[in-house]
């Protein structure tokens, strides 16, 4: 009966080994469907952040190109201010002209007859500057007015573009 226990007992040794095989087996195909559960999640989240990226970055150059149309219409309006020294040489010729100084002598004899008391000439010429310093500073309030209302108009809306330009 050696032989037969000896068989028996390679059978039973056997079938405890593939017993045991079959559990590592099964705890190993338990394992990966876990990981592979754990991987479709991950990956699942790596895709929703993808597509949340996407999405800044869509609006991130929906910004940038919103700021270049506004610098170029800045840059378009800046071409029509007028520059200092135009505003310079215009002071000048009004310093030149000194319309302050287009009084006609009648105009000086009638103020000279019709008033009270005698007026100097250096009283005179006080008044008269002033008078033209009020005088520019209304031209130069004008002035800038009439920038800041093409300023406050607001951009030029640009036409072409770098794509559309013919």
């Amino acid at each position: 009966m050696s032989d037969g226990q000896d068989l028996a007992f390679v059978l039973n040794d056997l079938n405890a080994r593939i017993r045991v095989l079959e559990n590592k087996y099964s705890l190993f195909g338990e394992r990966l469907l876990i990981v592979n559960q754990n991987m479709i999640e991950e990956y699942k989240k790596l895709m929703r952040n993808i597509k949340g990226i996407e999405e800044d970055l869509k609006e991130i150059k929906s910004d940038l190109h919103n700021v270049k149309e506004i610098v170029n219409g800045i840059t378009k309006e800046m071409s029509i201010f007028a520059r200092k020294d135009s505003l310079q040489v215009l002071e000048k010729y009004i310093n030149l002209w000194n319309p302050m100084n287009f009084v006609t002598d009648k105009d000086v004899n009638n103020l000279i007859q019709h008033s009270e008391y005698v007026v100097l000439k250096e009283d005179l010429l006080n008044i008269l500057n002033s008078q033209k310093r009020e005088i520019l500073e209304a031209v130069k309030k004008e002035l800038e007015a009439k920038l800041s209302a093409k300023q406050s108009a607001g951009p030029i809306k640009q036409e072409g573009g770098k794509d559309g330009q013919q």
